[in-house]
């Protein structure tokens, strides 16, 4: 299970302004992404590569090689799980109908 910003907070890992102040960022940028892949029309791809080079550079600066690594197969292993359930859920929406 995840933990949540609140959670963080609640661990005494962040104090309530900055764990705010994560989230907030935090969903302004998953906003702009979506922006940017909505105006690349048939091209998300290429947008969506274009925005992880520059991620992937900002991570490695910021966390150095190796931890930048596991944050990203950290990500590929939650998004693979996410995929999962969802062609489940998708499996079995389509058994009821």
């Amino acid at each position: 299970m995840t933990k949540s910003y609140f959670d963080h907070v609640q661990t005494g890992e962040l104090d309530a302004g900055t764990a705010l102040t994560m989230k907030l960022t935090r969903d302004a940028g998953r906003k702009a992404v979506a922006e940017v892949l909505g105006l690349a029309a048939g091209r998300r791809d290429s947008a969506a590569f274009g925005m992880l080079d520059a991620l992937a550079v900002e991570m490695v600066r910021v966390y150095g090689p190796a931890q930048a690594d596991e944050v990203f197969r950290h990500y590929a292993s939650v998004c693979a799980r996410q995929h999962a359930n969802d062609v489940d859920e998708l499996q079995t929406s389509g058994d009821k109908g």
